[in-house]
């Protein structure tokens, strides 16, 4: 093609020298060579699109190899699928002729650039503008379609003395991706591509709105086939959860689209089940690695994909300023409905459940008006007929622990809610108190949170009261050996402060013999010793676990001497590791009041024993000289 063009030049110039090539027979043959040379050239380009692969099947095959390769790494720790394994192979032939016919299509290129020169200097400058252009937009836009010969080779240098930190394996996922859902109309491409969502980095992406209005219209399509409808929701999820713009109408819930195949509570369900399966598997890989990485990536994904679904009206964005408490009326009435529903009904156990789990890690209820509602709906939960994991999932609740009581509720709701945590924990007379089955299990591992629960409303004298009149404190004092006999457990803790805050009056300390109630007290030591924690629950018992401990030792009569001593080490080596917390606190610039109120009262504990192991021994000094 170069050649025609090039022999055209060489005869205007040595067959008519003298007209410098513009008569008119010159003109015709140089038309007639053009001609020509051009008709070749789009035979070339067309024989060089036939040569290539049909692009849907070979997308169809690459996003697979990359489930596969991806899949092999979370399951592995290693990818098994090779970057060769995923490019297509050709012949040494096919790769020649295609580099050759892209090497013609430049000359041709080029030759036709510097006849025009010779001819018409705007059409040669309309011709370079219309290459460069070209040339410059498939360097910079990665699926643009119009490559010509040297694109590659300038984006490899481009990737390797402007890189932005990106992987460039992650950057081509991201943008093949991307493309798909927004261009591709093949459902099968679409599908593979959602698929592949999850395992790309979305963040590196500003606006998402294009992707996620494709995905939109995909739902309403899908909406009969429950494995689509479920895959597009939890991508579209998983959308909202990244850091990335989305146009607000995009996630406003509209045509009920959001409510088949269980809805809201399906969404929830799967997204609370995906972050438990990942927190699991990530125990069981090492802690640094790639499969570790992935693992804490799908516990994250699962935990905000549950945020996304709070709201009725729309998909929520986890980020946003206004997302508070308020936003998460829903759960609180979704409790209050399901909670009326027959106990025997096991259906809805499993969810209701979860909820009440996802409520117990807000530190309170924001809303009042909602208070009453939940309370009620507590009430319904602990009841005896329940299923065990509802029964036993709200001994935890941080908003009664951190706030004692919810304010302007009811008394006589109170009162029911003090008969029925009792309930929860102890079977009704008609039931068996020695059974093996999952209730008496569940029961067996909820006494940590109960008395957890029972400690913090101790805090105020009403409660105290009521909780005594309703047999809570008999209950605890049932407990003692069974949480003596736990190695390490919190539940001693925590039955001591509440035996304390439960006195009826004076040094009186409800445990008897003597013997059961020093167990108790060495056994909560050596816990708070093994295992302490810095959080405000804890410290802010530690007064009163102090005061107890020293109420005790000082009114018990006959106690060994060793038994002082060994409770002095272990409140000193309790002391120890609160000051190297608060050593750490300190270097860290995080406040300490907590920690620094709760550390002169263990100093001081430690000081009394102290003395009175230090004046024992001086007084069998005394005693032994006295006798010789």
């Amino acid at each position: 093609m170069a050649a025609p063009v090039m022999a055209s030049t060489y005869l205007l110039s040595e067959y008519y020298p003298n007209t410098g090539g513009n008569c008119e027979t010159a003109a015709k043959v140089n038309q007639v060579i053009n001609v020509i040379a051009g008709l070749l050239s789009a035979a070339v380009s067309s024989t060089l699109s036939g040569m290539q692969a049909n692009p849907v099947d070979l997308t169809n095959v690459l996003l697979l190899q990359l489930l596969q390769a991806d899949q092999a790494t979370v399951n592995n720790g290693q990818t098994a699928v090779t970057l060769s394994t995923l490019s297509p192979n050709y012949s040494s032939s096919h790769v020649w002729a295609h580099m050759l016919l892209q090497i013609a299509l430049l000359l041709f290129s080029l030759s036709l650039c510097l006849n025009s020169w010779g001819t018409n200097i705007p059409a040669f400058g309309i011709m370079v503008v219309f290459y460069l252009g070209t040339f410059i937009l498939s360097v910079w836009r990665l699926e643009s379609p119009l490559k010509i010969p040297g694109t590659g080779l300038v984006q490899a240098i481009c990737k390797t003395r402007l890189s932005s930190g990106l992987a460039p394996n992650e950057f081509t996922k991201l943008s093949a991706v991307k493309w798909i859902i927004e261009k591709s109309t093949d459902p099968k491409v679409v599908e593979a591509a959602v698929t592949m969502i999850p395992l790309v980095q979305w963040l590196l992406m500003k606006d998402a709105s294009v992707a996620f209005a494709r995905l939109r219209d995909n739902i309403k399509a899908c909406r009969d086939t429950e494995e689509l409808y479920l895959k597009y929701g939890n991508t579209m999820a998983y959308l909202c959860s990244q850091p990335m713009k989305i146009c607000p109408n995009l996630v406003q819930k509209e045509d009920g689209a959001w409510n088949l195949w269980g809805g809201r509570r399906r969404f929830i369900r799967d997204a609370f089940k995906n972050s438990r399966d990942a927190y699991r598997q990530s125990t069981l890989v090492p802690a640094a690695g790639d499969s570790q990485r992935k693992y804490k990536a799908g516990v994250r994904t699962g935990l905000r994909t549950m945020v996304v679904h709070g709201l009725d009206c729309r998909l929520s964005l986890p980020d946003e300023k206004e997302l508070i408490w308020k936003d998460y009326d829903w759960l609180v009435d979704y409790l209050h409905h399901s909670a009326t529903t027959r106990p025997t009904d096991t259906t809805d156990n499993e969810t209701l459940g979860d909820a009440l789990l996802a409520l117990s890690a807000m530190p309170k209820l924001g809303n009042p008006d909602k208070q009453s509602s939940y309370i009620r709906s507590l009430i319904r939960c602990m009841a005896s007929p329940r299923h065990h994991r509802v029964r036993h999932a709200r001994n935890e609740l941080a908003f009664i622990t951190n706030d004692s009581m919810p304010q302007g509720v009811n008394a006589e709701l109170m009162d029911e809610l003090s008969r029925a945590l009792l309930t929860a924990v102890r079977p009704n007379d008609d039931q068996t108190t020695h059974g093996t089955g999952a209730d008496d299990s569940c029961r067996s591992y909820s006494y940590n949170g109960y008395l957890h629960l029972i400690c913090a409303l101790t805090r105020k004298d009403e409660w105290c009261q009521r909780l005594t009149r309703d047999d809570h404190l008999a209950h605890c004092i049932s407990l003692v050996d069974r949480v003596c006999r736990k190695h390490y457990s919190e539940a001693r803790f925590y039955l001591l402060v509440i035996l304390w805050g439960m006195k009826s009056s004076g040094k009186y300390f409800p445990v008897s013999p003597a013997e059961r109630r020093r167990l108790l007290i060495t056994n909560a030591w050596e816990y708070k010793g093994n295992l302490l924690k810095d959080d405000d629950d804890y410290l802010d018992e530690i007064p009163t676990f102090v005061t107890a401990t020293g109420h005790m030792t000082a009114s018990d009569d006959g106690v060994p001497r060793e038994w002082f001593a060994d409770l002095a080490a272990k409140v000193h080596r309790v002391l120890v590791k609160l000051q190297e917390r608060q050593a750490i606190l300190v270097n860290d610039g995080v406040a300490r009041a907590k920690i620094n109120a709760a550390i002169p009262h263990v100093r001081g504990l430690h000081d009394d024993l102290v003395r009175m192991v230090e004046q024992w021994n001086a007084s069998q000094r005394n005693d032994g000289a006295s006798r010789s």
